[in-house]
């Protein structure tokens, strides 16, 4: 049975969450989408008296992406060289570009002997992308007297802070400058400058709609005790974590942190999720087994849920799970590094947590015991978007009033649910009726950042507001 006034107390109560939060700017903030330009430059750089083709793929985000910036390493090598060249961004198609999205405007000048970061920006500062769709930054020498030079990387490794799904080819194709046709790009000949990459970093957003993964919750800032005493791979660890407030998240990757070297077949093991007891044990079946990285590395190693993501309850308990495998070899090389620290990484959501403790076993025994040591991690994930009534968005004459009048800095706002008609509500202490039409009165607080801008709202409970930030401090 519905119940209007529960389900209107309820909706009150709800603190937004930051990625649910109403914006206050139409302007949605970049972030790098992709880059590999904390990568090593091996190899240094290539001229461009040829064409290059260097291929991404976009994420998951089911909405798409915009790109507003791309970022390449370049110089110019000597005086007297040009630097008569473009830069657009094509679709592919059979390993090559296909058809060109746009050309992109230089931000920056080159320097005679700088490699330096150049910026690259798309017609009205925004180009559309497709979700799980490659493409390719095309740079295009117009002249043979264009000898500047683009950075290269062997590496084939994303630098940490990129996207969800995100990923640059290990690979660029190039072709003679003179040549207008797109079937005559090809790999560089493998004793110049085969297996490269273009250095370049990506920036732009995911559009509205679904979540934009990002970092919920780490310990990997935290000091990680030696190699030694490293979780092994012939082990079982639970590492458990509270949820935070909100609607629920969906948490789309976890990162660990390894000591990882020597040759040969990678450890056999799994990572999943679980629902967690009062002690931080699992319970009942897998919520989903998340993939395992491609190679194993000495940094941290993504394990990717599928879909998009697993689904996590507010304010709940949960646990990562990392079942190793009793015929793995025994090694103090390869290990799952861990921290004594009891304390989480700056800038978790309210309420999310990484437990003080972890819990092992060995592979095919069956008694948890409890340690001290916690799992170096990171969990990534969103937070689903709050369900929000109808709102007129239309202040009373309370609104109008100075911020600063107010001690908590809240506003009265009229707000709007034909569902709630007739219910009843508590306002400032006193009970009021929802209007026939569904109108009603709801206190607003406004959500800043640290340097006191303004980034969002919450609506209704009767906790303070925060206070605005001095931007001066």
């Amino acid at each position: 049975m519905f119940r209007p006034l529960a389900a209107l107390a309820a909706l009150l109560a709800l603190a937004v969450f930051l990625f649910g939060a109403a914006t206050a700017d139409a302007q949605t903030p970049s972030r790098w989408l992709v880059s590999n330009l904390g990568r090593a430059g091996a190899h240094g750089s290539d001229t461009l008296a040829y064409d290059h083709a260097q291929k991404f793929t976009t994420g998951g985000h089911s909405a798409g992406y915009v790109l507003t910036r791309l970022d390449l390493i370049m110089t110019l090598g000597k005086t007297g060289n040009a630097s008569n060249f473009s830069v657009s961004i094509w679709t592919a198609a059979s390993g090559r570009p296909g058809a060109s999205l746009g050309t992109l405007t230089q931000q920056g000048s080159l320097q005679v002997t700088n490699h330096d970061q150049i910026g690259f920006t798309p017609p009205g500062d925004s180009m559309d992308l497709d979700p799980n769709t490659t493409y390719f930054v095309m740079v295009n020498s117009q002249g043979n007297g264009t000898k500047a030079h683009l950075g290269l990387t062997a590496d084939d490794i994303e630098d940490q802070d990129s996207a969800l799904g995100w990923s640059i080819g290990n690979e660029r194709l190039r072709r003679s400058h003179s040549s207008t046709s797109l079937s005559a790009f090809a790999r560089p000949d493998a004793h110049a400058l085969g297996h490269t990459s273009l250095k370049l970093g990506l920036s732009g957003y995911a559009k509205a709609g679904g979540g934009f993964a990002s970092k919920l919750v780490s310990n990997t800032g935290r000091e990680t005790f030696p190699v030694s005493f490293g979780f092994g791979f012939l082990a079982e660890i639970v590492q458990s974590f509270d949820v935070g407030t909100g609607a629920g998240f969906k948490l789309t990757e976890v990162k660990l942190k390894l000591a990882y070297s020597g040759t040969g077949a990678a450890p056999d093991h799994t990572v999943h999720i679980y629902s967690a007891d009062s002690e931080g044990l699992p319970t009942g079946e897998s919520l989903g087994r998340l993939t395992n990285p491609g190679t194993l590395r000495a940094a941290l190693n993504s394990y990717v849920a599928s879909g998009d993501g697993v689904d996590l309850e507010s304010n709940a308990v949960y646990a990562v799970v990392v079942l190793g495998s009793s015929a793995n070899a025994p090694s103090n090389s390869r290990r799952f590094l861990n921290t004594g620290s009891t304390y989480d990484d700056p800038g978790a959501p309210e309420g999310w947590g990484i437990w003080n403790a972890s819990h092992t076993r060995l592979a095919g025994t069956t008694k948890w015991s409890p340690n001290s040591k916690r799992l170096s991690m990171e969990i990534h994930g969103y937070a689903k978007p709050q369900a929000q009534e109808e709102a007129t968005e239309q202040p009373n004459d309370a609104d109008a009033a100075d911020d600063s009048a107010q001690p908590d800095a809240s506003r009265i706002v009229t707000r709007r649910n034909p569902d709630y008609a007739g219910a009843t509500y508590v306002l400032n202490g006193e009970t009021r009726t929802v209007a026939s039409d569904g109108t009603y009165q709801s206190r607003m607080c406004i959500l800043w950042d640290s340097t006191g801008r303004q980034v969002g709202v919450r609506y209704g409970g009767t906790a303070p507001c925060p206070p605005r930030p001095d931007p001066n401090r």
